[in-house]
């Protein structure tokens, strides 16, 4: 991403496609096409103002894309954003939600995690199967891992809902700056490392 076009922005996500690579640019409202190379293809320009702060894509392609603005999911199909919601959070949570992370497991569930540490889960059409209530202190990451789901903090500490599982990942002094699952593999990010595991 050499190019002048790509220097300003505020880019809140990126994911790897059979195609080349997307990242979306919250500051610009738009999703950035690259090759494997970081090539430019193409710039798509959201046709509505949504300025996403997160996103996770199904396992089919398709993106979903949390606006704050517009509190709810917006979906990106075929090359387009659909104008209407999605999931509306006014309509599901009765207030403006506060949210941590969003992920989709390879079922195309939804897994919503907010600030308050509830895990809230939607299918792959938007409704509603489960809220489960908080399971972890200072839950932040929400990982999808086969059809399961893992929580964690910023210190290590990790919850695997399915089978009420608690694990500790000692990163010395260190905390967690992102984690994402690999082919079944956890890559955890901190300041001056990646820690690879995996998750039994």
């Amino acid at each position: 991403m050499v190019n002048n076009e790509f220097i300003y922005g505020d880019y809140i996500w990126m994911d790897s496609f059979h195609d080349g690579v997307k990242v979306l640019d919250r500051l610009e409202n738009t999703l950035i096409h690259l090759d494997f190379n970081l090539n430019h293809i193409q710039s798509i320009k959201l046709e509505k103002n949504i300025y996403p702060n997160k996103a996770a894509v199904f396992p089919w392609g398709d993106i979903i894309m949390y606006s704050k603005s517009f509190n709810g999911l917006f979906l990106f199909s075929n090359g387009s954003l659909d104008e209407s919601l999605f999931i509306n959070f006014f309509k599901e949570f009765g207030t403006n939600l506060c949210l941590n992370d969003l992920n989709i497991n390879e079922n195309g569930d939804i897994g919503i995690l907010s600030c308050d540490g509830k895990l809230t889960i939607f299918n792959q059409n938007g409704m509603k199967k489960n809220t489960y209530s908080n399971q972890l202190i200072d839950s932040k990451y929400l990982i999808s891992y086969s059809s399961d789901w893992l929580i964690f903090n910023n210190h290590g500490n990790a919850f695997k809902l399915g089978g009420k599982t608690k694990y500790y990942i000692d990163l010395g002094y260190n905390t967690i700056i992102d984690i994402k699952n690999i082919n079944q593999s956890l890559a955890v990010l901190t300041k001056d490392h990646i820690l690879f595991m995996d998750v039994y």
